[in-house]
Order: structure tokens, then sequence, then C-alpha cells
């Protein structure tokens, strides 16, 4: 269990770890720390720092109060030939970008084992698959690698071309640990789910188990989560698909989450939060 602020307002920030973050960060793109000011932005309460950020003529580096990194690139990264970052290029397309990118960006990824994930695969309602590109520290310790996979991820974005314009580190704070606790396996979860004790951004009742097709380990991290605890994620066949993804042989998953700490553990079950998926 981590915990944060709700709407992750934060009331204090850490304005020296913001301060060292940006720098450190600066200082793997080889911009001169020394030379170049650093500024500020104040929160829309106007008393608070929202942001501290360093730029030069080819890069703008920002830390914002929750320690989330975005570096957006002035000059478009232009890609080598034979290699492109754009959303709707094929999986095999953006694996091969992405070990460029790994070995290019290698310092400022600082890590040891960097995993390429080329996430989302999801259509839109022509038919167009869409991916996304970021890395994350695997780890041989599965908790270990699935904290980093949810928490400690850098994606890496293009502009309408396919080219690199920003390049943004995931920025959650988890120096607030509650504690461990025991978790349940995959089948206890499924019998939850079935039990109708899950949450969802789905109008429609769980249709059954027949109807479940996928299932994740995963922290919900949105910024209506005080708390960040672990929960299967289940993805569900639903009978909602429109009439133009029919057509293409498409069909359309709900997400229903369960979670995956022992009930004995859980005080109240977490609700809807009214955030999409």
């Amino acid at each position: 269990f981590y915990k944060y602020t709700e709407d992750w307002i934060v009331t204090e920030p850490d304005t020296d770890a913001m301060k060292s973050i940006l720098l450190e960060t600066a200082e793997a793109l080889s911009m001169d720390t020394e030379k170049i000011p650093v500024s500020e932005t104040i929160a829309s309460d106007g008393l608070e720092i929202y942001s501290y950020y360093i730029e030069n003529e080819n890069y703008k580096v920002e830390v914002n109060s929750w320690l989330k990194v975005n570096i957006y690139l002035k000059k478009t990264d232009a890609l080598p030939d034979g290699y492109t970052l754009h959303h709707n290029a094929s999986y095999d397309e953006l694996y091969k970008t992405a070990e460029f990118l790994k070995n290019k960006y290698k310092e400022l990824l600082n890590m040891k084992n960097p995993a390429i994930d080329i996430s989302s695969g999801d259509y839109t309602v022509d038919g167009e698959r869409l991916w996304y590109v970021s890395f994350y520290e695997n780890s041989s310790d599965l908790s270990d690698a699935v904290i980093n996979y949810n928490f400690n991820r850098i994606f890496f974005y293009s502009d309408d071309n396919g080219e690199l314009c920003q390049i943004s580190f995931s920025g959650i704070d988890t120096r607030e640990k509650i504690g461990d606790y025991p978790i349940i396996d995959e089948q206890e979860a499924l019998a939850l789910l079935i039990d109708g004790k899950y949450i969802t951004s789905v109008p429609e009742k769980f249709p059954g188990r027949d109807f479940v097709k996928k299932v994740e380990l995963v922290y919900r991290n949105t910024n209506r989560d005080e708390i960040f605890m672990p929960f299967y994620k289940f993805y569900v066949q639903v009978d909602i698909t429109n009439a133009s993804s029919s057509e293409l042989g498409l069909v359309d998953f709900g997400i229903y989450y369960v979670p995956a700490v022992e009930g004995e553990y859980i005080e109240k079950m977490p609700q809807w939060d009214w955030i999409f998926n």
C-alpha cells in the first residue's frame, strides 16, 4: 500500500526533491545546469509552488509538485530512416524504434535492466490500432517489477509526423509506504468478480466468467486514488460494440477491478471513482 493525496493536491511540496530531480534530469541531457537558471511556476491557489523548470535551445525540463518529469524537445528529434514513433505504427515497428531509443537515451533512462513496453493496442472505431512506447526497470523480484511498471515508467511521445517530441516520467511519489499486505490469487479474485465484488465503469452487470478474456495484476493510480493498492484487472467482453466496429470484426472489452488484498485488511470496498476504465 502507498498513500497519496486525493486529486493529487500537494499542499507541502518537497521543493528540495523537485530541484534535485530537475537538475539530475537536465544533466542527463547534457544541459549546463551551472549556467542555466531554474525557474518556478505557482499553483492555481497562488500559494504553493507547482513546478520548477529549466530550459535551453534544445529542451525544456519541468518537474511538478508530485515529482512528475516532463521533457519537451524544442527541436524535433528526427529518427533515422526506418524508425518511427507514430502511435498507429505497427507493434514491430515501434519495438524496433524502442530498441534504438533505449540505447540513445540510456543515460536518461538510468536503468540497469530497462524493459520495453509497447502498450495499449486498442482499436479506434475506424479499425486503427494505437500503441505507446515506454520503459521500466525490470527485476527478477516480481513485486519490484510490478511496482516499477505501475509507478516508474518513462514514456516517449511523438508528434503527428512520428518524430520524438516529449519524454515523460510517470511521476508518482511512493515514498510514503503504508505497509505490506498478503494478496489473494487469480482464482480467488475471479470468484469475487462472479460474486459481484468489483468496481467498474461498465454500465451493464458482469456478464459471466465465460466472457473473461484476460487478467492482470496492477495498481490503480489515478488522480482520484488516495491509497494505491493492487487490483486484479479483468478484461471482459461486453455486448456494446457499435455497428462500425462490428463490421471490422472488432469487439469491446470492459474493465472490472477486484481488490487483490485479502478482504480482512479492507475496511470498506473501494467504489467506482468515475474514471473510465
